[in-house]
């Protein structure tokens, strides 16, 4: 049986929270009228006037408390709270974050000084050395430029910079340690806090970059909830991640890494086993292909509004591209992995540098030659920020098509689509 919006709405409270704080700080972003006074005040008048909000939510709460006879009003007050906090955090963060945390420097610097160390004694290629480095604690600052080029124009230069993929590879290897702990109460707490500690360890090692932090949040969500049983809503769980980072830095909505990587995961989440669904293989290989590309077309439908948005063009081959390179990026950082834990036995790890050396190189030329398939420019793009607003209300609304099968939010989407061309027709938007 399908569940109801209210349902739904109750499995997935953080992500109802996070879109009427976004809807607040949206409207202070686009109506200067209103937030303009807010800006000019002082920051003495602005903290006084966030504990007049405080407090008048904390009154309006307390009423609806005691008097439970209006559902629709109660919701309806929650949602205009909601909202005003959503201006309000958007007005008064403009200058300092809400909260910070401190940074273990000398730990941590002296964690990277080993991990360099290491890396230099083995992989003494210049450019295999500079690859590892960037791969494994984000320096990237010694890459061939030629290099680096051809992997953003390729839309995979995810692989060199730290992210939510270098992350799950090292949760992968410390959940391989920690999943034959018995399963009594103490060790479950032992084996949580050995992978929060790791997790935010290697972060701070890759200098908490805003892509690895959004990452270790997820985790740190996803692990909690796991560790009191609670149901494990990735929408919930994405959305209480991004409120989290805001949180700490409101002004990293406006950063393209964070829209890109949140697209690229709510992209996966929704629209991945759509795709994969599509074609069940009985062979393993083939039906690993199809699920690596069918990860890859979702990620990319979510993204590219905010790629055309921003840069007026998107690479032909950024498909085929993810799809050979992601992979092997995988299989490259479980080696270099694989070379940092590896004691200084029986020259074990000069071995295991030169077979990454060699992979690296040969990496390298392959993205080079993608790249050289495709040596003219793209050609240009442009949408709007009201395009892009119709492209994801399109999209939306095609998957609730697929999830229920009703033809009206079809005949919505024609609708939609109809007003919004007919606008651009008479150059309105």
């Amino acid at each position: 049986m399908d569940k109801s919006f209210k349902h739904w709405k109750s499995e997935h409270p953080m992500l109802f929270i996070s879109c009427l704080l976004m809807m607040g700080a949206f409207i202070a972003y686009t109506i200067p009228v209103l937030s303009d006074p807010f800006q000019s005040a002082t920051k003495w008048n602005r903290d006084y006037i966030s504990l007049y909000f405080f407090t008048a939510t904390i009154f309006v709460l307390s009423l609806l408390q005691s008097n439970k006879n209006s559902n629709y009003v109660h919701g309806l007050l929650i949602y205009v709270i909601l909202i005003l906090w959503g201006f309000t955090i958007s007005i008064f963060t403009k200058q300092y974050s809400l909260l910070s945390i401190p940074y273990p420097e000398t730990f941590i610097k002296n964690v990277r000084a080993l991990i360099v160390e290491k890396v230099n004694q083995t992989i003494p290629h210049s450019e295999a050395n500079a690859f590892a480095q960037a791969m494994l604690i984000g320096v990237k600052g010694t890459i061939d430029k030629s290099i680096v080029k051809a992997y953003t124009q390729l839309g995979i230069i995810h692989i060199i910079a730290i992210s939510g993929m270098h992350l799950d590879i090292i949760y992968q290897y410390l959940a391989q340690f920690t999943k034959w702990l018995p399963r009594h109460l103490f060790f479950k707490w032992l084996e949580f806090f050995m992978l929060i500690t790791g997790i935010w360890t290697y972060t701070f090692i890759a200098f908490a970059s805003p892509s690895i932090v959004r990452a270790s949040v997820f985790f740190t969500i996803y692990l909690t909830g796991q560790m009191f049983n609670l149901h494990q809503y990735t929408l919930n769980s994405i959305a209480a991640g991004i409120l989290i980072v805001l949180l700490f830095d409101h002004a990293s909505i406006n950063q393209l890494g964070l829209q890109l990587s949140y697209a690229a995961v709510i992209g996966i989440h929704l629209f991945y086993p759509v795709f994969n669904n599509l074609n069940k293989m009985d062979n393993p290989i083939l039906n690993f292909c199809w699920s690596n590309l069918s990860i890859t077309i979702a990620a990319q439908i979510t993204t590219m509004p905010i790629l055309i948005y921003h840069f007026h063009q998107i690479s032909g081959l950024v498909i085929i591209s993810n799809f050979i390179m992601v992979p092997l990026s995988t299989v490259l950082l479980y080696a270099l992995l694989m070379l940092l834990l590896t004691p200084n036995y029986f020259n074990l790890p000069l071995l295991i540098g030169k077979v990454i050396q060699a992979f690296m190189i040969w990496l390298n030329h392959i993205v080079s030659f993608v790249y050289q398939l495709s040596p003219y420019e793209a050609p240009m793009l442009y949408m709007t920020k009201w395009d892009a607003l119709a492209y994801y209300i399109y999209l939306l609304l095609l998957y609730l098509w697929i999830l229920k099968k009703q033809a009206r939010l079809l005949f919505v989407v024609f609708l939609i689509a109809t007003v919004h061309f007919c606008l651009k027709l008479f150059s309105l938007l």
